[in-house]
């Protein structure tokens, strides 16, 4: 399934939807690549009970819950932070994006995206470093540096972000 007209049927189905990982990356760059899951988080957090009346059924896999869409999608909702981010924050930076083929999607922030992806990387994670590369090369000149603070940037992390922004200029 097109994973961009699957975040559209979740932007329709649930309220306050922002995608924060490749739907997002995909969004910012206009570069697809591969992903087996949909990461959004949700500004109007909903129970259990609640996602499962709407189709978005938990089940155990190999021990762990995993939330499906309607559609048999992977689902990683966020309710609360992302990579120490607030989902409060993260809703009111998120910018609109139209899709191709019609209808609208949120997404996080650039600044915020990127600023994920720098704490969320470590060896164990590699499309992280590469997406932080992407973000950079494609859209570095429309990162609004003033917005790391807002989004709660410490010293060491701006100036990583710089040092990448810097080589790949």
């Amino acid at each position: 399934m097109n994973l961009l007209k699957e975040a559209q049927k979740i932007s329709e189905e649930l309220d306050g939807v922002v995608f924060i990982g490749a739907i997002a990356v995909q969004a910012h760059t206009g570069r697809g690549r591969q992903t087996h899951d949909i990461d959004f988080a949700l500004a109007s957090p909903m129970s259990d009970e609640e996602l499962e009346n709407r189709g978005y059924v938990a089940y155990d896999e190999s021990g762990k819950k995993v939330r499906r869409s309607p559609r048999g999608v992977r689902v990683d909702i966020y309710t609360e932070d992302v990579s120490g981010i607030e989902v409060s924050l993260i809703s009111r930076t998120a910018e609109s994006k139209s899709l191709a083929k019609g209808g609208t999607i949120r997404i996080i922030c650039l600044e915020a995206l990127l600023l994920a992806k720098l704490r969320a990387n470590r060896p164990s994670r590699p499309q992280d470093a590469q997406d932080i590369q992407e973000l950079v090369f494609y859209r570095g000149k429309k990162i609004d540096w003033n917005i790391f603070e807002q989004l709660g940037a410490n010293a060491t992390e701006l100036s990583r972000l710089k040092q990448i922004a810097m080589k790949h200029r």
